[in-house]
């Protein structure tokens, strides 16, 4: 599988798909690793199941640098202003996978984001990753008021 491609830590010697993805999450913040392997991992975690999920909420709080010239783009700032860079960590960006993953974007209402990943977790993870997506959109709608 393309999962299984990454050379990278071991990925592909494990037994499980969750080692494996967790493996994926520690390529992210090796700086041995090229950048572009480490864009890799974050895609290939991306293109995960629903047993990412457990993973990248065990990562939200990785302070390793995942990308450390990340410019940050705000919808307020002056487009002829500077904006500094500063490191993008892997937590943020499993926390980014993890929005995509269950919302479908990253750009999640307020009124629509996890407070408590881990406990959102305990609540869903019997469920298929399909009935969590609808849910998640469920709620984008409710925050969003564009329900049916």
């Amino acid at each position: 599988t393309l999962l299984l491609t990454l050379s990278c830590a071991g990925a592909q010697e494990r037994d499980s798909l969750s080692e494996a993805y967790e493996d994926l999450v520690v390529c992210m913040g090796d700086p041995s690793i090229p950048f572009e392997k480490r864009v890799q991992a974050s895609r290939m975690l991306g293109l995960g199941d629903r047993e990412v999920i457990p993973v990248l909420i065990a990562h939200l709080d990785d302070a390793r640098p995942y990308n450390p010239s990340y410019r940050e783009v705000s919808e307020t700032a002056d487009a002829d202003r500077e904006v500094p860079s500063r490191v993008l960590t892997v937590g943020e960006q499993c926390r980014s996978l993890l929005y995509t993953k269950v919302f479908g974007t990253v750009r999640v209402p307020k009124r629509a984001r996890v407070a408590d990943w881990l406990a959102w977790w305990v609540r869903n993870k019997d469920r298929s990753l399909s009935e969590i997506q609808d849910e998640a959109k469920r709620a984008m709608a409710e925050a969003t008021g564009t329900e049916k």
